[in-house]
């Protein structure tokens, strides 16, 4: 019970900012896009992290699911601008008998200036493979994020998954809406 409540403390708190966000900036100047989001083809190398793949063509929703003829980034240009970023992630367990494994997925910022991701606060998402329900051999992870963006910064989702695990590209998508 508890954790609806604090759920919905989270919803009048975001739904405040949004209205913050309105009274700043006319909402009819905003613009949204969209991303696919793809898994890299070298997901199970001995690396502890790795950076989700996008597709660099906005708003594009073909039902091609093959990522080998697409221009792919590991980031996304913000930018300045008041950012509501919505983003559902599908992944799916290529096992049915999996053993207790943390996996981690989170979003982050590079600047131009230098190499280093900064987590954005708030965003970083840890599971068991064990604990976490999973529906048809797969699990959904969806969220919304406000952030500030400053000029030259690059969003970036990065994840540290078992080996069972693997992104479906033609369920998983980003959307950043600019206010």
């Amino acid at each position: 019970m508890t954790n609806c409540k604090n759920l919905y403390k989270l919803i009048d708190g975001l739904n405040g900012k949004i209205k913050k966000l309105e009274t700043n900036k006319n909402i009819s100047e905003s613009t949204i896009e969209s991303y696919k989001i793809y898994c890299p083809k070298d997901n199970h190398t001995n690396k502890k992290y790795l950076a989700l793949l996008f597709e660099s063509n906005t708003n594009n929703y073909d039902s091609d699911n093959s990522s080998s003829s697409k221009n792919l980034n590991s980031s996304i240009k913000l930018k300045k601008s008041n950012v509501i970023i919505n983003y559902f992630i599908q992944i799916e367990l290529n096992s049915t008998t999996l053993c207790s494994t943390i996996c981690s997925l989170f979003f982050g910022i590079k600047k131009k200036s230098d190499s280093k991701v900064k987590i954005i606060k708030g965003t970083k998402y840890q599971f068991d493979l064990t604990k976490i329900p999973i529906v048809n051999n797969k699990i959904n992870i969806s969220n919304t994020i406000l952030y500030i963006s400053d000029e030259n910064e690059e969003l970036c989702i990065v994840i540290d998954f078992s080996s069972y695990c693997n992104i479906s590209s033609n369920k998983s998508v980003i959307k950043i809406l600019y206010v």
